[in-house]
Parts: C-alpha cells; structure tokens; sequence
C-alpha cells in the first residue's frame, strides 16, 4: 500500500461458544426489529456487525454504487449449512429453497449488501485463518484503484455443535478442553480518503511464509478462525491513545501468512 486508508468506524463482539448464550440473538432483535426472517446466526451476526459499524461510524446510509462489501470467514455459514445438509440425509421433510439459499458461503454478505442496497462489489472469502486478512487487502486494492470510495469489510465465525467437531474444524485436539471455543465477528468502515476517522490502515499484506501465530495482544474470548477481526475491531474502537499501533501475524496451517498494521487517529 503507498498511502493510509482510513477507518470511519468499526465494531467487535465474541462470546464463548459454551454455555450457549443468547447474545447474537439479543442484539440483533434490537438493531434490526422486524426487519428480516428465517435466517440464522451467522446472517444475524452480519448484519449486526454491519449495523454498529455504521451507527460507530455515525452513518446511517452509504453510496449505492461506490461501497463495496467484503466479508471473510474460515467455515463458512456452518450454522445454517449443518441442519439443511443434516434435513436431506434424514429425509423427514424437503428443505425450503430459503433454507438451501441461506445455507451458502457468501449469505452474510449478500444480506449485508441488500440491508444497505449497495450496488458495489459483494465478496464473501474463505482464506482460513486469514479470511479477514484476505478480506481487507481485497478491499484496500479496489479502494486503492478508485474502483470504490467505501468499503464495509468483516470477519466472522459461529460456532456449531458439538464442541467435539468443531475442535476437528479447527485442526486442534478434539480431545482437548483446554482450549476456550467461540464466536464472533470485526467488523470496519474502510475509506480511500486519507486522515479520516477513528484509525488509519497502513499495511495489509497476504503472503506464503512461515509464520508464528496471530500476537496483537488483544484475546478474544474465543477461538475461531476469524479472531484477528475481533481483535482489529476492538483496537479501533478501544480508547487507544493518538498514534497508538496495532499489528496482527496470522497464519493458516499450511503458513500462509496475513498481516494487518493500523494506527489509531482519535
């Protein structure tokens, strides 16, 4: 990147995946009452996270044609995916093609993009443990080639039961507990213009390297493929003193690294 992009607002929330809570739920009957239906956590957690970055950044509305949406996560809509698979092998009843449609990938994305009725570019990316990074230096290339002005950019991931298979999704221990699950999601509001906002991005870079395991210093209370989103969305919106820096190292299994650099603005 040859200059800063700025950070309008952002948003962090996770939980721990156990005891079961009721957390996504709860905020997302508030910030959107009535407004949508048969979809599930990961969609709610979306547009909630879309939501409070917008309310952070104090918009209430964005460019149709020049924002676009890029939202990563390393499963995917896990937990609409499982119970429609889980309805056709059972056999008890025919999914509904809502169902099927909210099963996908790129859902959280393409409500997102409808809720706002954006015209821009929409990209739901599964880079693993670095499907934020992924996310972030897509949307930092168009915002950078002047293809957009706005950027609404995430990173989430629900948890799905049995711990047991989760942990398996992971690549850790299925047998360890030691290891806190969660969910959750970060959430920014990228610009091209330069000075603006709450933080600037000064790096993103996404390479093939060995490399050590995200260190920002920011844990969330969970484990889930996309963390580093939760923590680059609370460094935003933590009271991080003017030039304060944040930097994350992320890694998949087989060593693709991500790395993200942001300093804070006010």
């Amino acid at each position: 990147m040859t200059a800063a992009l700025s950070i309008l607002g952002a948003c962090s929330r996770a939980w721990p995946a156990l005891p079961a809570h009721r957390g996504i739920e709860t905020e997302f009957e508030a910030l959107w009452p009535g407004r949508f239906r048969k979809i599930g956590r990961f969609i709610k957690l979306a547009l909630s996270a879309a939501a409070l970055t917008m309310k952070h950044a104090g918009l209430t509305k964005l460019p149709a044609a020049r924002t676009g949406v890029f939202l990563g996560t390393g499963l995917g809509n896990l937990a609409d995916l499982v119970p429609f698979v889980q309805s056709l092998y059972d056999g008890q009843s025919i999914p509904s093609p809502i169902q099927f449609a909210n099963s996908v990938g790129n859902s959280g994305a393409f409500y997102i993009a409808q809720a706002y009725a954006l015209e821009g570019p929409v990209l739901a990316i599964c880079q693993d443990e670095v499907s934020f990074e992924a996310a972030v230096l897509n949307a930092a290339l168009l915002l950078r080639a002047g293809e957009i002005d706005l950027a609404l950019v995430g990173g989430l991931d629900v948890f799905v039961p049995p711990a047991s298979e989760q942990r398996a999704r992971l690549g850790l221990d299925v047998a360890d507990e030691s290891v806190v699950l969660g969910e959750g999601v970060g959430c920014w509001l990228l610009s091209s213009a330069e000075g603006q906002g709450y933080a600037q991005l000064l790096d993103v870079t996404l390479k093939n390297a060995p490399a050590p395991r995200r260190s920002d210093g920011i844990a969330p209370p969970g484990i889930f493929p996309t963390s580093s989103a939760f923590a680059a969305g609370a460094f935003v919106v933590s009271d991080a003193a003017p030039g304060a820096l944040y930097q994350a190292f992320s890694a998949t299994r087989e060593g693709l690294l991500g790395t993200i650099t942001v300093r804070k603005s006010k």
